[in-house]
Order: structure tokens, then C-alpha cells, then sequence
């Protein structure tokens, strides 16, 4: 009996101690992880603190990083300064946990029977702090990724409510240069950019790539302060732009583009013709109402100056001159028409001096015909085009692109009984079913085209017509007079039928014909 009781004792006994020993345990346990939030939230929110101004340790390593401005905090110094709060955070629980570790070490003890106090004391001080580094260490850890996470999730939320709106602005920038057909075409080495070089209307600094980005969203600080508009919508266009690849003051930047290459032998007649069509078209434009700038002014000027005058010039140049004219009407996109003016003797022979990258865009081609010139001379310089032409836009031999091609027959009042307007007008009239269009009705223009081709080939210049229809797939024939006379030096320009092959040409232009 009493060997049962001293078993039941000792089982009770055990039982007690097991369960004195849970709930000790668990006490020590919540203590050391109500210790290790404490101990964790000190060190994040330190860390945080003095992490604050992500811009004190960020160096924007950029080499084109405007001087002065900072770059923006969701590109870079943000997500620096999340992971330098963490490291520090980290870096100052470890420090803590390392601290109860030296001191539960440093802690002796004696091991004499008749000094309880020496051992049970420093056994107790240890156990303190050895609970202290474990708790510290493994629940502190927990806690620490649990604010990681937390600020992790933040910045996160921050970056969808910045990059979303940002994405959106950076393709919409984008897609209206692109609907809308903008570009810019720089008049000297002619290579196309979408988004060329601006000036700073401070300073006049350059600005690469001035789009939403790094350094600004819907404006950009330049470094002499001054805002400037990244987008289309903002008001970008409103800033001087140079070409990216020359660094060459560009006509506009806010354009539709319509470009017109200028075709013909020496002598052939081409600057002549651009001089009265400048003069009859700034007319029209005036005439409708229509505002516009051209580029550059003092070629324009010039232009002008001859044709009132009454005498011409020899284009010498072998990089074709741009002559660019700006449409600006309300509420709509400006509409840029350029011509190129090339010396005729580039055209001569298939060996060219410079490439011409226009010909890789143009859209539409005036080829001027001489037709008191030499029939082989004008063959071979059309010839010298259109192997260019097909060089350029890597057109195989057999074909030849859908250019639209104005072939003028130039010095018209030496033929008017021939080609002359009215004597045309006299033709059509008396036999309008001779010349129908593709749907069957009398067409002036068909006339027109119709006669002057019959006019080339009695004057020797079959060939020419034949290797034109054979290699161009949307052509037509027009007589005119850019002089209207023999030159007079002094007395004004008499011009007719400039103006038609233009416009014939312009009517493919859409946001040309938008406008009418």
C-alpha cells in the first residue's frame, strides 16, 4: 500500500513538474516574443528613420542625367532605399542578438557547494540571456520579415499606382505620334526621328529622348530650372528641335510629313519650277485663308526674289535643299510639305556622289522634262533615279514602288500649239470620250496626260516614256511654263500649269486632303 502511494506521489509529482514546465515554457516563449517585437520594431523604425531621404545615399550613375535634377523615386532611389532599411534593420537585430550572446558568455559559474548564491544567480542571469538571444534571434527574425513584407507591399502598391498612370501616358505620347503619321525630317543628312533633340527654352541645353521618363513625367526640370513638357499633349512640340543624328535645326516636330523629290537633268528646269509654284501656292495659301511658316525663311525669301526678278539660278548642291512649308490650322495636326532640290548632274549616270536617304520616304516625285534637251541625256538621268530610287528602298529590279510620279514636260510656251492649255482645253472639248478615266468618264486630266506623251515620243523622247510606264506604276504626264517666256531679267515670271502637277500629287497626301 504505501509502495502504491509513494508510485501515485511520484506520478502526480512528475505531472506537476511537466506541466509547471509547459506553462513556464510557454510563458518564457510569449515574453521572448513580445521582447523580440519590441527589440524588431526598434531597429526597422530606426532604420527607417535614418533612411529617410532616399537621395542623400542615391548616385544616379546615368551619363546623360541632367545636372541638378533628381531622378524620380519609383526609377530607382525608391527601391535603394527599401533595401537599404531592411539590411540596416537586419543589420541592428543581429547587433542586439549579438549583444545578449556576449553578455550570456561573459556570465561565470561557481561550481562550490557552500556558495549556492554564486551558481544558482549566474544560472539564472544566463538562462535569462540565453532565452533573450533565442527569442530575440528567432522571433525577431519573424517579426523583421513580417515588416519587410509589410513595407515590401507598400512600396509595391505605390509603384502600380505610379507605373500604371505612367504607362498609359508614355503609349498614349506614342500612339498619337503614330496615328496621326508625326515625324521629323532633318533637311541636311534627311534621316527621320520621332522623337528628335529639344532646346531648352531657358538655355537652350539639349535634351535627349524628352519623353515621360526618369527625370520627369508630364514636365522635366532642365538644369537651369526650367520646366519643360515631356509629351506631345503637354506642349512639347512648342520647343526648338534639332536632328539627333546632325544636330541640324529641324523644320517642325509636331508635323505630318509630304515629301516631293525634285527630278531632272542639268538645266532640266527644276528650280525654276519650284520658284513659281512657290510664288502661285503661298498665293493660294493666302487666298484660302490657310496659316503657315516656312523652312528655312532665307531660301524662301530667295525664291521669291527670283521669280520677281524674272531670272533663275543653276542648283550646284549634290545634297538636296529642303524646302519645307508648315500648314497650321486650328485643332488640327500641321501638315509639312517639303520639296528637295538636287543638281540635275547627280541624276547623270548611275554613280552618285551621295546617297539620297529621302528617297527612301518621299512620297511623290516631280520629274522634270526638257524636251529641247537631249532625249539620251534626259533617259539617263531618269535612269540614274530610278536605280537609286530601287537601291534606297531595296526594291528588286523587276519592280519598281508605287511612288506617285509628276512627269512635267518643262518650257511649254516654245510648244503651245502642241501642249499649250488651251489648245488641250480645244482637244478635250471636241472629243471628251476619247479620254476616260478608269470608271468612264471624260477626264481633262486624262487628256492632258494622253497628249503629252504623245508629244515626248514624236520628239525623240520614246524611250523616256517607255522605261517611265514600264517602271512606274502610278504616273501622269503635264505640260507647263515655270518662266511663261524667255527669260527677262527684271520683269516677273509669267507662269502656267505649275500649280497642277502639285496638287495632283498632294491629293494622295491624307492629311492634305483633310484640309480642303
Amino acid at each position: 500500500m504505501i509502495e502504491l502511494v509513494i508510485i501515485a506521489m511520484g506520478v502526480l509529482g512528475f505531472v506537476f513538474v511537466m506541466v509547471a514546465a509547459f506553462y513556464i515554457g510557454m510563458a518564457i516563449l510569449a515574453m521572448g516574443a513580445l521582447w523580440s517585437l519590441v527589440i524588431s520594431s526598434i531597429s526597422f523604425f530606426t532604420a527607417v528613420k535614418d533612411n529617410l531621404d532616399p537621395y542623400l545615399s542615391y548616385h544616379d550613375k546615368n551619363p546623360l542625367a541632367p545636372q541638378g535634377v533628381k531622378r524620380n523615386y519609383f526609377f530607382g532611389p525608391g527601391l535603394q532605399q527599401f533595401i537599404r532599411i531592411i539590411l540596416d534593420a537586419f543589420a541592428e537585430l543581429v547587433a542586439t542578438v549579438q549583444d545578449y550572446w556576449d553578455a550570456f558568455t561573459a556570465i561565470a559559474i561557481s561550481f562550490e557547494p557552500l556558495l549556492i548564491g554564486e551558481f544558482w544567480w549566474p544560472l539564472a542571469k544566463r538562462f535569462y540571456y540565453l532565452t533573450l538571444t533565442v527569442g530575440s534571434g528567432f522571433f525577431g527574425f519573424i517579426w523583421m520579415l513580417l515588416f519587410s513584407i509589410l513595407l515590401g507591399s507598400i512600396l509595391l502598391l505605390g509603384m502600380l499606382a505610379f507605373f500604371i498612370p505612367f504607362a498609359l501616358l508614355w503609349s498614349v505620347d506614342r500612339l498619337v505620334l503614330m496615328l496621326r503619321a508625326i515625324q521629323s525630317r532633318c533637311p541636311n543628312c534627311k534621316h527621320i526621328s520621332v522623337i528628335p533633340v529639344f532646346l531648352c527654352s531657358g538655355c537652350s541645353k539639349e535634351h535627349k529622348q524628352l519623353v515621360p521618363g526618369p527625370y520627369g513625367v508630364w514636365r522635366r526640370s532642365c538644369s537651369c530650372h526650367t520646366s519643360l513638357a515631356t509629351t506631345f499633349l503637354s506642349g512639347r512640340s512648342k520647343l526648338q528641335a534639332i536632328c539627333p543624328y546632325c544636330a541640324v535645326e529641324l523644320a517642325a516636330s509636331n508635323a505630318t510629313q509630304y515629301g516631293i523629290q525634285l527630278v531632272g537633268g542639268a538645266g532640266a528646269g527644276k528650280t525654276t519650277f519650284l520658284t513659281s509654284f512657290w510664288h502661285l501656292y503661298q498665293k493660294k495659301l493666302l487666298k484660302e485663308g490657310t496659316s503657315y511658316r516656312v523652312h528655312p525663311e532665307a531660301a524662301f525669301s530667295e525664291l521669291e526674289e527670283w521669280f520677281q526678278q524674272g531670272v533663275s539660278a543653276v542648283t550646284a548642291e549634290t545634297n538636296a535643299q529642303a524646302y519645307s512649308i508648315i500648314h497650321r490650322e486650328r485643332d488640327k495636326t500641321p501638315f509639312q510639305l517639303t520639296l528637295y532640290d538636287i543638281a540635275g548632274e547627280s541624276f547623270e549616270g548611275k554613280n552618285f556622289a551621295l546617297q539620297q536617304r529621302q528617297f527612301r520616304y518621299c512620297e511623290g516625285v516631280v520629274l522634270v522634262i526638257d524636251p529641247t534637251g537631249d532625249p539620251e541625256i534626259a533617259t539617263a538621268a531618269v535612269t540614274g533615279f530610278i536605280d537609286e530610287h530601287k537601291s534606297m528602298r531595296g526594291i528588286p529590279a523587276r519592280e519598281m514602288s508605287s511612288t506617285t510620279v509628276a512627269v512635267v514636260i518643262a518650257k511649254g510656251d516654245l510648244f503651245l500649239g502642241e501642249i499649250g492649255l488651251p489648245g488641250i482645253d480645244t482637244l478635250f472639248r471636241s472629243h471628251p470620250n476619247r479620254y476616260q478615266d478608269s470608271e468612264g468618264r471624260p477626264s481633262y486630266g486624262i487628256a492632258q496626260d494622253v497628249i503629252c506623251r504623245l508629244f515626248l515620243q514624236q520628239h525623240g523622247f520614246g524611250n523616256l516614256v517607255n522605261l517611265l510606264v514600264s517602271e512606274l506604276s502610278h504616273i501622269r504626264f503635264f505640260p507647263l511654263s515655270a518662266m511663261g517666256r524667255e527669260m527677262e531679267p527684271g520683269k516677273p515670271y509669267n507662269p502656267w500649269g505649275v500649280l497642277e502637277p502639285m496638287e495632283w500629287l498632294l491629293e494622295y497626301a491624307p492629311n492634305y486632303r483633310q484640309r480642303r
